[in-house]
């Protein structure tokens, strides 16, 4: 998929996005998949997007698991 697609496509964010969801239980590698996710999809559909909305939850969690929870709360919050 990435020789295909590349790193920046959105077909990239969805793996992307289900790694980062995979790995909650290791919040600090997951926050990186889902941060990469979020980038793109807001590039390539805005930050209104249900797809943003999924990793910002995902992404939330991660922060919550991090116990980063100021951070945590800006996400859910967004």
């Amino acid at each position: 998929l990435k020789r295909v697609y590349g790193t920046e496509h959105v077909e990239y964010a969805l793996v992307e996005t289900n790694l980062g969801a995979a790995l909650l239980h290791q919040p600090h590698i997951a926050k990186d998949h889902l941060t990469h996710a979020l980038q793109i999809y807001e590039k390539e559909y805005g930050s209104n997007s249900a797809k943003v909305g999924d990793v910002l939850s995902n992404l939330g969690n991660a922060y919550k698991n991090l116990e980063e929870f100021d951070r945590a709360l800006g996400v859910f919050n967004r």
